[in-house]
């Protein structure tokens, strides 16, 4: 890398960063519906309790948002910067949606923030992913389970489709990212598989 490359990863690291942190879900929630949507729903910052909160088009406009928040840093480092910087930067929204600055280390899942920043950077990956996703929030019983599995279904992909090594590594980053995004809701689907697998007490039977 050139001293220029190694400025320019610099800024738009730290851009992407800043860019990331950004909660448009608060926004748009506080500014056109005058609601703080941490205090509503799930109290998580991103299209799906917006959705679930203020309807289909407000999470729309936040889910388009994440996604550009994502994908035009992202696009910069894949035009201007070589695979490990382009890597590098395009990671750095996903960091700041999920321990956003503006909101003193709290923020979102980020998984809206990372298609944005995967598009740009493997297209076919994306596709992949995409279509992996709405087949499983199109079932009902495991929708919830849809941002973990296209996680695991991009971090796949990136070893399946030939690209550079550093985008592999930046699957795995994100992967990861998301998964300890997501560890409140994986421990309660853990336990709510493992209270479905006791026996009821003795004198006791489920309703009929």
């Amino acid at each position: 890398m050139t001293v220029g490359q190694v400025i320019l990863t610099f800024f738009l690291a730290a851009g992407g960063y800043l860019l990331g942190a950004v909660p448009f879900a608060l926004l748009v929630a506080r500014h056109l519906h005058g609601v703080d949507i941490r205090e509503r729903g799930t109290g998580n910052i991103g299209a799906g309790n917006v959705r679930e909160v203020l309807g289909v088009p407000a999470a729309a406009m936040v889910m388009t948002c994440d996604m550009a928040k994502g994908f035009l840093p992202a696009l910069f480092a894949v035009l201007l910067l070589p695979s490990w910087p382009a890597a590098v930067v395009a990671f750095m929204p996903v960091l700041g949606h999920q321990y956003s600055v503006f909101l003193r280390g709290a923020g979102g899942k980020g998984v809206a923030t990372a298609a944005g920043a995967v598009l740009p950077l493997s297209p076919i990956v994306f596709g992949v992913t995409l279509v992996l996703w709405i087949v499983t929030v199109s079932v009902r019983r495991i929708r919830k389970a849809g941002p973990v599995v296209a996680a695991g279904t991009y971090l796949v992909s990136s070893f399946v489709v030939d690209q550079p090594a550093a985008y592999r590594v930046l699957a795995l980053a994100i992967c990861i990212s998301v998964l300890v995004a997501f560890r409140s809701e994986l421990r309660g689907v853990r336990r709510a598989g493992t209270d479905q697998g006791r026996e009821p007490p003795a004198g006791r039977h489920p309703p009929g």
